[in-house]
């Protein structure tokens, strides 16, 4: 067939003919007639050498529009290959029978779907195909087989079995297959029937939007393998593909949006007009799906959604006619799949192939950009179209962080994905190049260097990990009327709507509340104060001429005013009669409704009743405050979304460390960040059995050591009360900052909370929830019943970001992990549970899984041993989920050796163990390496001169603590020839775990290329202290930096926050740590950074790469005159980065003078020495006679900066939290 090609004009609408021999513009009325038409051919297949070029038409697949009986919708057939094999329309059950038994007489008609489709459409369309053929007098067997779901069940055993089940069932070559789902079922069962009697006829029935316009058409079929995806499977053409769109109506809103991305795809690279029709018709095409299935479907909305889709099927048709088998024009569909495939590789199962195909979209469009062949209108239109239909836009978005917490698509993992990408021909990357909307650069994907790749991918990056980090600029100017500056802690994702606090009065409301503001970068209002300010006369003064209800209803006005003003960017803090009122608790719980905050700080009523007794600002309450905090408690519970709970005992000392405390918790509730979650490779919980953490807060940093979470056991605790549990999370987050597991255990599993009490024990769990825990155990033993379904949805509710742990514990003993191996257990008799049962029961309930028997030998845990790396892995539950999986009393200890996610632990110096045969840390890694499990590394330290250095000492302390079976020493040489040798020995026989490295090559290690990698610390430094092996793949040295976070460290331990000053930052020296040092000072949010060195020329050098200035003279390092009209108390970071025995010839007085001279009154310093040798150098001893009338300094020893880059180190060698209290003491005892 020849055509004439078809113009691309957005004002004319292209069709052709009845005959199907001439293509021509028609006008709107000319249009309107071919509508009325019953069978209208709406696009025509151009010739083969028209459609090598599609930048000059928009030719697509032919379609015939026809009726169906009965229907108010159109249905069309597509023609594929030069047939009419593809029917779209709406309601196509009968149709698809009908259709199927007319054209292809059988002998057996056989249904393939999975678990998901099969309760949801089997039955009709069985029911279908037996009234089909009853109609014809066939006496065909309809049979259907049924899969569970799930990519991971596309596989070579699965398509076994089926074909043995298909020869057991006697199916011949005149048999056929209908395979109903998505696109698995479809490149399963498509290839099934292109094997099967050496072929067999399959037809297609897609159900999800995904299936319908990508991979039901082209005749691709495919399973999975242990080294790809669809890397074994054929081309087997389909008969028929029926896309039936009355399936979406059921299809989850999600998987329907996936779809979409396909949809967007097509018209950004064939056509403008179907584009424009996607941007402007979001609203009524997302309305058909399944997110709305109580409103009546628009006919209007159904001819909307056909059209678009239609236009995507016909494209998808007339490329595969043209190039079947993918050598050129076909790979135009993979827009958007080069780096979106690569995404998919690490974000998948978390995200969607649609999803990560969307992000994949906007990168390839910015390569194009790149190379000059888009503008950045049409970034702009892919991007607002994307999320017009709800799909990502980059791997920061905040769905991919909420879906996909922890995973992270560095630029070379990306790159090393897309070599190995089947669309790539030899070492050279496809990636396709839009020319603009509806167009591409070339009629097949384009070679594309990889630098221009890799360039652009990194700026994406870092655009997106600054839009992450940064505050709106509405309030940073908010912060600055508060005088309030920035660290990098505030800078991460926040919600931004402003915070109201609620409580007592003298709970602490503004102190806490100003705390939070500065740490934010926030305006804070005490609405007090502005009462007073607004009426022009104290509160006091008021109530005493008015009453208290004239004031109370003002106050409500008042705060309802201030939300409407300052919806964001703000902390406000209310009076504390603010509940007492209906109209005050309706204007908070409004507030809270509508996804705001209000935070209810609580302290113990004594303190709190001292603290009124000292006040005399405040009008008398005219009650006893303890009268008032009971009337009080369940309206602040009631209008409040979360809790916290001050410990001070009215020591500034103390309130600092509670500033320190609710800054931390507030930043916890505001993150946008999903549920938190730990590390799956390896990973521990300290289980809490203390009645009262009082009496046993300071022994939390000990048997703590080495976990990646505290369980807080409420259930063992003396008290259940409110405050009592309040004051225990207090405790835990003042002694440790390890996440918390609130567990509440009952009778029946192992605990002591009572066993009947449901509505009791979801009480407590809210509670643990209001206080921000990060995980919350939900025992899961009534699921059935409607009281525990209700609770759980009220709980589901108020989830925020706590990670849910479903748990179920087997103290009876009767539980089977697997039938095989029950051993013991299967004498239980009829009584018995079947894990297996209850881990897809507790699916349902938990963002991870935990399963605990009991052990009677050690047969029982052979089983669970194979349930989880057979059971689970074959039931394909979506999504995948962490799975907490061990055996009690002491035949079970194996079991708590081998469970590598989130193991339950005890420790030597607990009253009690949580439950039977529970092992301490340092037991699970010592059995590990007896197992084998564990490997001995080796860990050196390199640099000259160190016979001196302490790194081994804390090193060796934290493998002996944690029962590693590594071991860390010096290996000291000048050379760096010689670091090589040892690297190339150590990772040539496996041996080699990591480095320190010290001078001279710390910035040797960079110069001479000495590493693989360079982390982004060690990239900006120039300088590496700390030597990685990678875990992932081909063993490769990341080259990194902790010198710089051991700075930041001990800097906010003595200030706590950098909010509310103007910070100066000076470094002294220009080596390799003195580089560390700026970009410590840096991270803090230094921009007045001063750099003095002996040699200015060197000083110089760092200075223009920091963007700092260059000081000749040490004097006047911090020679400054204050900003006009900014008043603030400065901030001094002095940073030594030079040995201690070169110090003794400096200024000091003349440059402490001159700082202090010019600083406002309440400036601070901190003075951070990085020379461990010797302990108190002569800038500390120096720090003893300075002039402290405008600055108040503290410092940092070096021993002390050592220590916390070592712990930064030990993390990154072994993934394990070091044993900080043990370290310090060794260091301390042995300097």
């Amino acid at each position: 067939m020849s055509e004439v090609p078809l113009k691309r004009t957005r004002s004319a609408t292209r069709a052709s003919s009845g005959n199907g021999n001439d293509t021509t513009n028609i006008s709107n009325g000319a249009k309107e007639e071919a509508a009325k038409s019953k069978r209208v051919k709406t696009r025509t297949l151009p010739s083969s050498d028209q459609a090598a070029n599609p930048n000059n038409n928009i030719a697509k697949a032919a379609a015939t529009a026809f009726e169906i009986p009965g229907s108010n919708i159109q249905a069309h057939r597509i023609s594929v290959l030069g047939k009419e094999c593809v029917t779209l329309g709406y309601g196509l059950t009968a149709h698809i029978a009908k259709e199927v038994v007319a054209s292809i007489p059988c002998s057996a008609y056989l249904i393939a779907t999975d678990s998901n489709i099969a309760h949801l459409h089997l039955d009709a369309l069985v029911q279908a195909f037996i009234h089909a053929l009853e109609v014809v007098g066939s006496k065909a067997r309809v049979l259907s087989y049924v899969i569970p779901p799930g990519e991971s069940i596309k596989t070579r055993e699965t398509k076994a079995a089926a074909e043995d089940w298909m020869l057991h069932q006697k199916l011949t070559r005149d048999s056929c297959i209908v395979a109903l789902g998505g696109g698995v079922i479809g490149d399963l069962f498509g290839f099934i029937a292109a094997t099967f009697m050496r072929g067999i006829p399959v037809f297609q029935v897609p159900t999800t939007l995904l299936a319908m316009v990508d991979s039901s058409i082209g005749g691709k079929t495919a399973v999975d393998t242990p080294a790809g995806k669809n890397l074994i499977g054929a081309f087997h053409q389909p008969r028929h593909i029926f896309m039936d769109l009355a399936y979406l109506r059921t299809l989850p809103h999600r998987e329907y949006v996936n779809g979409m991305a396909e949809v967007i795809k097509t018209a950004a690279i064939w056509d403008e007009d179907d584009f424009s029709l996607l941007e402007n018709g979001a609203k009524e095409i997302l309305g058909l799906s399944a997110n709305d299935t109580a409103s009546e479907t628009s006919d209007d909305d159904l001819k909307l959604l056909i059209k678009v889709v239609l236009g995507s099927i016909q494209v998808k048709a007339h490329v595969v006619t043209i190039d079947e088998k993918e050598t050129g024009l076909r790979g135009l569909l993979n827009y958007g799949h080069s780096v979106g495939h690569a995404i998919e590789a690490i974000l998948s199962p978390d995200l969607l192939h649609g999803e990560c195909i969307a992000i994949g979209m906007v990168r390839e469009a910015e390569i194009a950009r790149h190379l000059g062949y888009v503008n950045d209108a049409v970034i702009e239109r892919i991007v607002r179209v994307l999320q017009a239909y709800g799909l990502p836009v980059s791997t920061q978005d905040k769905r991919v962080l909420q879906l996909a917490p922890g995973k992270h698509c560095s630029v070379d993992k990306l790159l090393d994905i897309m070599r190995v990408d089947k669309k790539n021909q030899g070492d050279k990357k496809r990636v396709v190049m839009l020319s603009g909307i509806g167009s591409t650069h070339e009629p097949k994907a384009s070679f594309i260097a990889d630098d221009v790749i890799r360039k652009i991918l990194s700026t994406a990056l870092e655009v997106e990990a600054a839009q992450k980090s940064s505050v709106p600029e509405e309030a940073l100017i908010q912060a600055s009327r508060s005088e309030s500056s920035l660290d990098v802690d505030s800078k991460a994702a926040f919600n931004e709507t402003s915070i109201v606090i609620i409580g007592m009065r003298g709970a602490g409301k503004s102190h806490m509340g100003i705390a939070a503001a500065k740490s934010l970068g926030r305006t804070f209002i005490d609405m007090d104060a502005y009462f007073d300010q607004k009426m022009g006369v104290p509160i006091a003064k008021f109530v005493a001429s008015n009453s208290w209800e004239a004031f109370r209803k003002l106050e409500a006005e008042q705060l309802e005013e201030v939300l409407k003003e300052h919806p964001k960017g703000c902390v406000i803090s209310c009076g504390g009669g603010i509940v007492e009122t209906p109209v005050g608790r309706n204007a908070l719980a409004r507030w809270k409704g509508g996804n705001g905050h209000v935070l209810h700080l609580t302290r113990n009523i004594q303190a709190i009743i001292d603290y009124l007794g000292a006040d005399k600002t405040r009008p008398a309450l005219g009650e006893d405050p303890r009268s008032i905090w009971y009337r009080r408690k369940p309206f602040y519970k009631e209008c409040s979304n979360a809790e916290f709970t001050i410990l001070a005992d009215g020591q500034e000392a103390s309130w600092k460390l509670a500033e320190r405390d609710f800054s931390k918790f507030v930043k916890s509730v505001l993150s946008t960040q999903g549920p938190h979650t730990v590390s799956a490779d390896s990973s521990f919980f300290l289980s809490l059995t203390f009645a009262d953490l009082h009496d046993y807060a300071k022994l939390l940093a000990t048997v703590s050591e080495g976990s990646d979470a505290l369980e807080l056991r409420v259930d063992l605790l003396k008290e259940q009360t409110d405050e009592f549990i309040g004051a225990q999370i207090a405790l835990i987050r003042r002694h440790s900052d390890l996440p918390i597991i609130f567990t509440v255990r009952t009778k029946s599993q192992g605990g002591r909370y009572p066993d009947g009490d449901l509505d009791g024990m979801f009480a407590l769990l809210m509670l643990g929830l209001r206080h921000g825990c990060e995980f919350v155990d939900v025992e899961v033993l009534d699921s059935k019943t409607a009281e525990f379904n209700k609770l759980y949805k009220i709980l589901l509710a108020n989830k925020g970001r706590s990670h849910f742990i479903a748990s179920y514990h087997d103290f009876s003993g009767t539980a089977i992990w697997d039938l095989s191996t029950s051993g013991t257990n299967l004498a239980a008799g009829s009584s018995a549970v079947l894990m297996r049962d209850k881990y897809i029961e507790l699916h349902q309930f938990g963002d991870s899984v935990k399963l605990i028997g009991t052990a009677k030998s050690l047969v029982d845990n052979f089983g669970l041993y194979r349930f989880v790396n057979h059971t689970v892995p074959t039931m394909n539950l979506l999504p995948r989920k962490p799975l907490i999986a061990v055996n009690m009393a002491a035949a079970g200890q194996m079991s708590r050796v081998l469970n590598m996610y989130m193991t339950p632990v005890t420790h030597p110096e607990l009253p009690i163990k949580a439950a039977p045969g529970q092992l301490s840390i340092k037991e699970i890694f010592q059995t590990r390496a007896l197992l084998g499990l564990v490997s001995p590394k080796h860990f050196y330290l390199f640099g000259y001169p160190i016979a001196s250095s302490m790194s081994p000492t804390i090193h060796n302390t934290g493998f002996e603590r944690l029962g590693l079976p590594h071991k860390y020493s010096i290996s000291e040489n000048p050379n760096w020839s010689h670091v090589k040798a040892m690297l190339d020995d150590g990772l040539k026989h496996g041996t080699f775990g990591g480095a320190s490295v010290t001078i001279p090559h710390k910035e040797e290690i960079v110069r001479h290329k000495l590493v693989n990698k360079l982390t982004e610390a060690a990239t900006k430094i120039g300088a590496v202290n700390t030597i990685i092996v990678s875990s992932e793949g081909q063993k490769e040295l990341i080259g990194d930096n902790t010198d710089w976070l051991g700075i930041r460290a001990s800097i906010l331990k003595r200030i706590g926050s950098v909010g509310g000053f103007d910070l100066v930052g000076g470094v002294i020296g220009a080596g390799g740590t003195s580089r560390a040092a700026c970009f410590a000072l840096q991270s803090l949010g230094v921009k007045d950074l001063r750099i003095w060195n002996r040699t200015l020329a060197k000083a110089e050098v760092i200075a223009q790469e920091f963007g700092g200035s260059a000081i000749s003279k040490f004097e006047s390092l911090f020679e400054t005159a204050p900003s006009d009209g900014d008043r603030r108390p400065k901030l001094f970071l002095l940073v030594s980065c030079i040995p201690g025995a070169t110090q003794n010839d400096l200024p000091l007085d003349a440059m402490f003078s001159k700082a202090n001279e010019c600083a406002p009154r309440h400036s601070v310093g901190v003075f951070v020495e990085m020379a461990y040798r010797p302990r108190k150098t002569t800038i500390i001893e120096h720090l003893g006679s300075v002039e402290r009338t405008q600055i108040s300094w503290s410092y940092v020893e070096g021993v002390e900066i050592l220590i916390e880059q070592g712990l930064e180190q030990f993390v990154r060698w072994t993934g394990r939290i070091a044993p900080r209290k043990d370290i310090e003491d060794a260091v301390y005892t042995n300097y």
